[in-house]
């Protein structure tokens, strides 16, 4: 059995500009790309200045972004939804799933990461053994606690 031929349509931004694609096998939409990285507000092809400095901040999450934002604008294009009437609802669960993690984020930021914070802090000075080891284990509990949560929270 021969594999299927992967098929694009272009998603086109509201100033008429190309911001991702489509994948189609058949009349099946199978997946979305974004010709944009989600860091590249601009969308001049570079991440740079401001761009940079916020990609780097560990409470901004937009990892998926554009995909998102490609899907959504694809759900009005006609030559998609003639392909596949269902891709509306598909585009919608991605938003969705992507507003969903911005919350738990912003949850976890706003009501819990200050208290884990100071009792890494507390644990790590308990335990000593120099800067290095300290800040390894403050580190190591902030991340198994954030795990936690997001097991909790998964779906």
């Amino acid at each position: 059995m021969a594999a299927e031929k992967l098929d694009w349509v272009l998603v086109q931004s509201y100033g008429n500009d190309a911001i991702g694609a489509v994948g189609f096998i058949g009349n099946k939409a199978v997946c979305v790309t974004a010709f944009h990285d989600d860091w590249d507000a601009n969308r001049d092809g570079t991440v740079k200045g401001a761009e940079f400095f916020l990609s780097k901040m560990p409470f901004l999450s937009l990892e998926g972004k554009n995909v998102v934002e490609v899907a959504r604008q694809g759900q009005y294009q006609q030559d998609i939804l003639k392909r596949d009437a269902g891709f509306s609802n598909m585009a919608t669960k991605l938003y969705l799933n992507f507003a969903r993690g911005l919350v738990l984020d912003g949850i976890y930021t706003v009501y819990f990461s200050r208290a884990v914070k100071m009792q890494a802090r507390g644990a790590a000075k308990m335990i000593g053994g120099g800067t290095v080891k300290e800040f390894a284990i403050r580190k190591g509990y902030e991340k198994a606690v954030k795990e936690a949560f997001n097991a909790a929270t998964a779906r």
